[in-house]
């Protein structure tokens, strides 16, 4: 077939992640533009909390109010064997209070547009908060459980993935940067499952490294010929939109 001209595109993280993950997956969605797609309860769930999150963030909930639109709304989510789990979590989340409470918000699920390298990007910071020394932090609300950083000499295993999670925040505080917004001083995933904040300095070489892994996966992509699967089992069993259509499972 005749792929699209990828110049002509706008790129994101959860794009070029999505190849990363299973090339095959990203050419259904973005090539073959396949619509037989299945959502999944996981990804359901996170959409669900996001949305309360924007709803007190933008003062249309009150703290009060949270738990009890988190009850009356969660037929939202639809039914999975995980469901009581998930819903209890969540709502010790919210009785709790949200985690992080700025005094001065910059921008609540901020669309950013900016360029990494020569290629147009696009992306959603969940919330965009002003720090006490003038700083800004980029926090992402995440389901999944992140652990913080081990400090130990060798990088362990939570160390890569907490660093793989975070090149999407570099990404944006790229973009933050570039815009103009002001200077970032701390990335932070607000893990409301497990009632875990996670947060760090800013680093300008990871910002760099960040981008250096994103044009140079574009550039992959541009010269794939060939898109191969290559998920995990529980990936392509649970998470993967095209599941329900695909021949290699």
């Amino acid at each position: 077939m005749s792929y699209p001209i990828y110049s002509d595109w706008t790129w994101s993280y959860s794009r070029i992640s999505l190849f990363e993950e299973c090339p095959y997956a990203f050419a259904l969605k973005y090539l073959y533009n396949d619509d037989n797609v299945q959502s999944n309860f996981y990804a359901n769930f996170g959409t669900y909390i996001h949305r309360i999150h924007e709803l007190y963030y933008t003062g249309v909930l009150t703290k009060a109010e949270l738990v009890d639109y988190y009850i009356q709304h969660f037929d939202d989510v639809g039914p999975h064997k995980h469901r009581s789990k998930y819903f209890i979590e969540g709502l010790n989340y919210f009785e709790d209070g949200v985690a992080v409470t700025p005094s001065f918000i910059v921008g609540v699920e901020k669309n950013i547009l900016f360029k990494v390298g020569e290629y147009n990007f696009t992306g959603f910071i969940d919330l965009l908060y002003k720090n006490n020394d003038g700083t800004l932090t980029i926090c992402d609300h995440k389901s999944h459980v992140l652990k913080p950083r081990s400090r130990r000499k060798t990088p362990t295993v939570s160390d890569k993935e907490l660093d793989q999670y975070l090149k999407q925040l570099y990404l944006y505080a790229h973009g933050v940067h570039q815009l103009g917004l002001g200077s970032v001083g701390q990335l932070q995933f607000n893990c409301f499952r497990g009632q875990i904040t996670v947060s760090e300095r800013y680093s300008k070489d990871k910002e760099d490294e960040a981008v250096e892994w994103a044009t140079n996966t574009i550039k992959k992509i541009e010269g794939a010929t060939e898109f191969m699967p290559t998920g995990e089992w529980y990936y392509c069993h649970n998470l993967c939109d095209h599941r329900g259509v695909c021949e290699y499972i």
